[in-house]
């Protein structure tokens, strides 16, 4: 493996390949990818992000949604698996996550008020959220509401499928 270190304690991944998903070593522009064989670390680009807002690229779809600002739309640019996402809420925050004919698939772990942690998404009150263009769906157990909304939330163009799961609430409104 071929690495660069901030320091000692702290080593910051820049290639090479693994046995294991090393992520949470790998620089800022590097995404960590499946193989065949194991695990990769490139640079990012188009071909291996997961998200992006508008020409930035994100390694993940939770990072993206952090990172909007109000207006933006966060695009998902491949079908992927991922962890639950929770949506900060702010006032007259409005966003728009395009899944661009794509799946997003819930995986552990999931999100959600301390000790509650069962949710697939948690839109929290404060911001108008836009789902278009794709699916939703759990891919683990923990997910027993796919989407908890305590937002405005708009779902155009989009399948919520908890089909063959033990998601108990495609979409739970407060």
């Amino acid at each position: 493996a071929v690495g660069r270190y901030s320091d000692a304690d702290n080593p910051v991944i820049s290639g090479g390949t693994f046995s294991s998903d090393v992520s949470a070593f790998v620089g800022d522009d590097f995404i960590c990818v499946p193989t065949e064989d194991g695990y990769a670390v490139e640079i990012m680009n188009a071909d291996n992000a997961v998200a992006k807002i508008g020409d930035k690229l994100y390694k993940n779809l939770a990072d993206a949604i952090t990172e909007a600002k109000s207006g933006e739309v966060v695009t998902l640019l491949k079908s992927v698996e991922g962890p639950g996402v929770q949506v900060i809420g702010s006032s007259n925050r409005t966003l728009t996550i395009d899944l661009g004919g794509n799946t997003y698939t819930v995986i552990n772990p999931t999100v959600g008020s301390a000790g509650t942690e069962t949710n697939g998404f948690q839109l929290l009150k404060g911001s108008t959220i836009t789902f278009k263009n794709g699916t939703l769906k759990p891919g683990t157990n923990a997910a027993a509401i796919l989407l908890q909304n305590y937002s405005n939330l708009t779902l155009e163009d989009v399948t919520v499928d908890c089909r063959n799961s033990q998601c108990e609430y495609a979409l739970s409104n407060n």
